[in-house]
């Protein structure tokens, strides 16, 4: 499927998030075989992965392997579809914000780590961080705006 013409004419950032999904599928999934994944299978990684990664990872999950098993059964390679039908479950973890905040740790992680990208990035992240603005409020912000000296 990676190397298949259906893929290729997807979006870059598309390509980038089906090939990350179907790798930790294909790690998850060693050894079952293509006849044993099922429906049941199917909702039970949904769910673990809704509880363990939120909403929008499962969804991504979703889209990625539906994508593949649409692209097995167009080309005989299986006539089963166990992501048909999970259209619902996609739509469901796409509506929902997700339910995870950042403990106390990791937001001193992300912080050290926020020197590791240009300067730029790092303030406007640093930005939404700190005042909770949203990415298109601090991009359409002006320097102006902020008050300097009292770095706020």
């Amino acid at each position: 499927f990676l190397g298949s013409e259906d893929f290729a004419v997807r979006a870059e950032e598309t390509r980038r998030t089906y090939t990350r999904e179907l790798k930790r599928t294909a790690n998850v999934w060693c050894a079952e075989v293509v006849d044993d994944v099922s429906k049941g299978t199917v909702r039970e990684e949904f769910l673990r992965l809704k509880r363990t990664r939120g909403h929008r990872a499962a969804g991504r999950w979703l889209a990625a392997n539906s994508a593949l098993w649409t692209w097995m059964v167009d080309n005989e390679v299986t006539d089963r579809h166990p992501f048909r039908g999970t259209e619902k479950m996609r739509k469901e973890s796409a509506a929902k914000p997700s339910d995870r905040w950042l403990d106390d740790d990791e937001i001193a992680l992300l912080f050290r780590r926020l020197s590791r990208l240009p300067a730029d990035r790092a303030l406007a992240l640093r930005i939404m961080l700190a005042t909770g603005l949203w990415s298109s409020e601090v991009l359409a912000g002006r320097w102006e705006e902020l008050d300097r000296n009292s770095r706020c």
